[in-house]
């Protein structure tokens, strides 16, 4: 069986969504696992489209939607690959 990014990715959204929705850090987690994807190559497109699918309320979604901008604009100046590697 082969490992499907995306697929564990939603799952685990699906899974802090579920399981911390009234936890103070559910912004938290689900921001880690949009870093996370993002540093397994993972497109923006797709974390958006994982985003709808789940279908988080607002003010949830605009805080997901910017954070991935966020992400991906650190991606283009590598800085991604610094902060995943530590440096």
């Amino acid at each position: 069986m082969q490992f499907d990014a995306k697929e564990d990715f939603k799952q685990n959204l699906h899974k802090v969504k579920k399981n911390c929705h009234f936890d103070r850090r559910y912004i938290v987690e689900l921001k880690a696992e949009i870093f996370i994807a993002a540093a397994m190559s993972i497109k923006r497109r797709t974390i958006l489209k994982v985003i709808d699918e789940i279908g988080f309320d607002e003010p949830v979604r605009s805080v997901l939607v910017n954070y991935v901008g966020e992400v991906e604009e650190c991606k283009e100046d590598n800085r991604l690959l610094e902060m995943v590697q530590g440096n």
